[in-house]
C-alpha cells in the first residue's frame, strides 16, 4: 500500500500540523510533510505531496523488524525490545543523556536512516557524519552488521568519553564553529542530538547556524535528516525551515527535518 497522507485516527497529529502549516501558508521550497515517507521523497522544486515516488509503508516496517532482531543480535542484552539502550550515559561536561538502540533511526515516524541509504552508503562511494554520535550504537551497526566500510562514516561530538574507536573522529560543538573537514559528506545525521535551543526569544537561530554549517559541509545533492522526540523543539524547527536556506528543499515532520542540498 503507498502511503502519502495518514488518514487514521492515531495520526491526527500529523494532520493537525499540517493543517497549521496552511493556515500559515508555506512556499515551494518547504513543506510541513504529511507523512514520514513525503520526506524520504522529497526533492528540490517538489512538494512532498506530488512526488511521484513515495516509500511503501510495509516495506518500511518490515525492514524495521528486521533491524530489530539484529539489534538483539549486535547488543545481546544492552538494548531492549523497544529500542532504548538499558543504561544512560553521562558525559565528560556532567550531562546524563539516554540513549536510542539503532532501531530507532528505522522506524517510519523517525526514519533517520533507511533501507535505500543503507544501500547507498554500502554499494557506492558516498560518506556520512553523524555529530552528537555519542557511543555510536547506530553507527557501530551500519558496520557490523549492515556492511557499510568503517571508512565511509565520521562520527563527531563535543565530548569524546563514550566514542569508539577505530572511526574518523572530531570533537567539536554544533553550535560553535565547524572544523574544516578534508571532504564533502553526502548525508549528515543528528540522531537524536539537537537539543532545545536557549537563545532568548529567537531560538530558531540556533538551528539555523547548525544546519547553515552542516550544509558547508555536504556535497550537492546530499541530505541532512535530525530526529527529535522532544517536542518543545519543534516550533524552532519551523522557524528555522521557514528562512528557507538558499539552494535548499525541507520537509519538517512532527519527529523529524529532511533537508536536501541542491545540486
Amino acid at each position: 500500500m503507498k502511503v502519502s497522507t495518514p488518514t487514521s485516527a492515531r495520526q491526527n497529529p500529523i494532520l493537525e500540523t499540517v493543517q497549521a502549516a496552511k493556515r500559515m501558508g508555506y512556499g515551494s521550497r518547504y513543506s510541513l510533510c504529511e507523512s514520514a515517507f513525503d520526506i524520504l521523497s522529497l526533492k528540490p522544486g517538489l512538494k512532498p505531496s506530488t512526488h511521484p515516488r513515495h516509500t511503501d509503508w510495509d516495506a518500511v516496517q518490515r525492514y524495521h523488524g528486521y533491524i530489530q532482531e539484529l539489534e538483539q543480535e549486535a547488543f545481546p542484552g544492552e538494548i531492549n525490545r523497544s529500542g532504548i539502550v538499558n543504561n544512560r550515559i553521562v558525559t565528560g561536561l556532567g550531562h546524563m543523556f539516554s540513549l536510542f538502540g539503532p532501531s530507532c533511526f528505522f522506524q517510519p515516524v523517525s526514519l533517520i536512516i533507511s533501507e535505500a541509504i543503507v544501500a547507498d552508503l554500502r554499494d557506492n562511494n558516498k560518506s556520512m557524519l553523524s555529530v552528537g554520535c555519542g557511543p555510536a550504537h547506530l553507527e557501530r551497526f551500519l558496520v557490523s552488521h549492515l556492511g557499510i566500510a568503517r571508512r565511509k562514516i565520521t562520527l563527531a561530538d563535543i565530548d569524546g568519553l563514550h566514542v569508539p574507536q577505530g572511526f574518523n573522529f572530531r570533537q567539536f560543538d554544533m553550535l560553535g564553529t565547524w572544523p574544516h573537514f578534508d571532504h564533502l559528506f553526502d548525508y549528515i545525521i543528528f540522531p537524536e542530538s539537537i537539543m532545545p535551543p536557549h537563545t532568548g526569544n529567537k531560538p530558531y537561530l540556533e538551528l539555523y547556524h547548525i544546519f547553515n554549517s552542516a550544509l558547508a559541509a555536504l556535497n550537492p545533492g546530499g541530505q541532512i535528516r535530525a530526529t527529535f522526540m522532544d517536542q518543545t523543539i519543534y516550533e524552532p524547527f519551523e522557524e528555522m525551515v521557514k528562512s528557507n536556506l538558499p539552494g535548499t528543499t525541507t520537509g519538517l515532520f512532527t519527529t523529524m527535518v529532511f533537508m536536501t542540498k541542491e545540486a
